[in-house]
């Protein structure tokens, strides 16, 4: 593993920051997120004499964004494609297919045949041979729960403050997200959630996951700098070096959790609520077809490359209309850089983004641009639904002048053909 790797991967989305909805119909495939086990919260309760004692240990915010991904059973809107609009969709539970043919007692089945663990959540532990053992040995990490256990049950001791005491606070939390990680993995190594339309069960939709550590080796400027330090003692590292060796601190503790499988794809989760967009996109319906399939499948500057075309041929089409003005300067024209173009239709009374655009109109395009010819895969692909968002709001706009346009024509000729 290099910087650059670890560069790479602290970029990625935190499970915390997505809802439900968008790991399904946002999250590109093969798109990932990271789930850090550390940030663990320690609570405590107050006994009399002044004196404190743990109670509990709480995972991390992106370990219960991640239980709440999988166990949650709340019914949640997407798009249905064979409805042909959004509807509820129903929770049919999750599992784990590298488990399921492996534990033929942990399985259950739907009405549909397909099969979903139930995992204990505890983990039974011979009270004699823990009670014994120093506190941070006797804690264990169980799926689905939000605070870490402690074996034998109750087990807060005259023992437990002078063990917490006795360890390194930052070796104990670091041990405490080592468990949560390995606990993670041992039980959800891949994942798959299944749900049904609530309006026609046999409209289904799943994703599924992919799981692993972050990092499983020091990165290579960290070994280098230490086989340095073992020939010159107390050399000082490089800005690679202490960058990496940051890094690496950061992501040790770190699952990645990658989309691998979606079912229907996020391009026909999308697709028909673009269909209101075909009498204004006309010809260019098929390449936003296209950006968004190509954004799907995980291309980030070929989804780019339509959106531009999009944007470019709408423009074009305000430019045909401004060319039969007399008082237009079609030199100037031809010879300003796409801003100014757009500068130069807005002075001939033509609307071309909406205000809600107004502050970034200007770099739309330049975003655009630079993706194609400069930015990395992944920056594309984080970038794309923003500036999806921005077309959409162009195309909105155009669609509401439209719509007002045929409303004031209809409107006056009614009114015209009134007889007073």
């Amino acid at each position: 593993m290099k910087l650059s790797d670890l560069r790479r991967i602290s970029k990625y989305k935190h499970i915390s920051e997505i809802s439900e909805t968008e790991a399904i119909i946002s999250l590109g495939l093969y798109d990932s997120l990271l789930i850090d086990t550390e940030g663990i919260k320690s609570y405590y309760k107050e006994i009399p004499g002044g004196e404190r004692h743990f109670l509990y240990d709480e995972v991390s915010q992106d370990v219960k964004a991640f239980h709440q991904l999988l166990v949650a059973k709340e019914t949640i809107e997407l798009p249905c494609p064979c409805c042909g609009k959004n509807q509820p969709y129903l929770v049919v539970g999750w599992f784990n297919p590298r488990k399921v043919n492996k534990d033929e007692n942990r399985y259950r089945h739907d009405s549909f045949g397909r099969s979903f663990i139930s995992f204990a959540n505890n983990i039974q532990d011979n009270e004699e041979e823990t009670k014994n053992k120093p506190y941070w040995e006797r804690i264990h990490y169980h799926f689905n729960q939000d605070r870490f256990e402690i074996t034998p049950w109750n087990a807060f001791d005259d023992n437990t403050q002078q063990a917490l005491i006795d360890i390194n606070k930052k070796r104990y939390y670091q041990t405490l997200a080592e468990i949560c990680m390995n606990g993670i993995l041992n039980i959800a190594e891949e994942v798959r959630k299944d749900y049904m339309c609530a309006m026609n069960p046999q409209h289904y939709c799943f994703i599924g996951f992919a799981l692993e550590r972050a990092v499983n080796d020091k990165p290579d400027e960290i070994k280098a700098y230490e086989q340095r330090l073992s020939v010159t003692p107390e050399v000082a590292m490089n800005a690679e070096e202490k960058e990496a060796s940051e890094l690496y601190e950061r992501l040790k503790h770190t699952v990645i959790m990658r989309k691998v499988s979606q079912f229907p794809s996020m391009a026909d989760l999308q697709l028909f609520d673009i269909e209101k967009y075909r009498k204004v996109l006309k010809n260019l319906h098929k390449d936003y077809r296209m950006a968004l399939g190509l954004y799907a499948s995980g291309v980030g500057a070929g989804s780019l490359v339509y959106l531009r075309r999009i944007l470019e041929t709408i423009i074009e089409e305000v430019h045909q209309e401004c060319k039969v003005d007399p008082n237009w300067n079609e030199d100037d024209y031809q010879h300003s850089r796409f801003n100014e173009k757009i500068e130069l239709l807005e002075k001939q009374g033509k609307e071309i983004f909406p205000s809600e655009l107004k502050p970034i109109k200007n770099k739309i395009y330049g975003v655009l641009s630079k993706g194609i010819h400069e930015s990395s895969e992944d920056d594309c692909k984080s970038v794309f639904p923003c500036l999806k968002d921005a077309i959409d709001l162009f195309l909105d706009a155009k669609i509401a002048k439209l719509e007002r346009a045929k409303k004031i024509k209809e409107m006056n000729t009614k009114i015209q053909n009134v007889k007073m």
